[in-house]
């Protein structure tokens, strides 16, 4: 009888004891989750962009007794179509550098008769005919899914400058490379695909124009002409390997 509750007592005792080494174990826990996609800017795109543009051109006569007076001053406006590619790298939190170019058809066009004491019965007229932009851009990621940047580079354009009189014409085409400065937003409200908008100022040098030499002489002036233009357009871009971790961006 002693033996039976001798060992009854230690069955209890182990029992008490092992309920309470296990309500110290620690429960298994689960895997946490995968950290969500690293949202970075590295990486390149192509895309396509519009907008419109308004210009300032001065014709300035360099030839004949009124060289060096203004002819006439013209505005262009017009619209502009194309296509661009870039790339980007974040290097840093919030610093995202890169390069982009476009090229786009450019509707730019205006026309203004001439001052006197030149004749007003002729006009000058200047009209684009497409635009090459290839800048740097330097721009700081806000909120991750939006950059704020600063743009500039060279800018190449083919122009044509038109005198136009009574019962007379002439025109010339010049391929020019100036240079442009500007900034935009651009924002990504879904993977791979961002929209922008942006402004750029493009100044193309002093170019001559020979009108004199096509037709008799007195009829036309050479004029040095200088286009400038201010351009606000918007994009979309596609983005290739968008994910792409960032290894110092925290």
């Amino acid at each position: 009888m002693i033996k039976q509750l001798v060992a009854a007592t230690v069955a209890l005792g182990t029992f008490t004891f092992s309920g309470a080494y296990a309500a110290d174990l620690p429960l298994p826990m689960k895997a946490p989750p995968p950290p969500p996609p690293v949202w970075t800017w590295t990486g390149c795109y192509g895309g396509i962009e519009g907008g419109g543009a308004i210009g300032n051109d001065r014709p300035v006569a360099n030839t004949g007794a009124g060289a060096g007076r203004t002819i006439t001053t013209i505005t262009p406006r017009g619209g502009l179509v194309g296509g661009t590619v870039g790339c980007n790298y974040q290097f840093a939190r919030f610093v995202v550098i890169g390069i982009e170019d476009d090229i786009s058809w450019n509707g730019v066009q205006g026309t203004s008769a001439d001052l006197a004491p030149f004749a007003t019965t002729f006009s000058h007229s200047v009209r684009g005919s497409w635009l090459d932009t290839l800048r740097g851009r330097v721009g700081i990621a806000t909120w991750d899914n939006t950059l704020v940047y600063a743009t500039a580079g060279a800018a190449f354009a083919a122009i044509q400058d038109s005198v136009v009189g009574p019962g007379v014409g002439t025109s010339v085409t010049n391929t020019v490379t100036g240079w442009t400065a500007g900034g935009g937003v651009e924002w990504m409200p879904f993977p791979n695909w961002s929209l922008k908008v942006e402004y750029l100022f493009v100044q193309f040098p002093t170019t001559s124009d020979p009108f004199n030499t096509a037709l008799p002489a007195g009829t036309f002036v050479g004029a040095n002409t200088r286009l400038s233009e201010q351009i606000i357009r918007a994009g979309i871009n596609w983005h290739f390997n968008w994910w792409t971790p960032v290894a110092t961006r925290f």
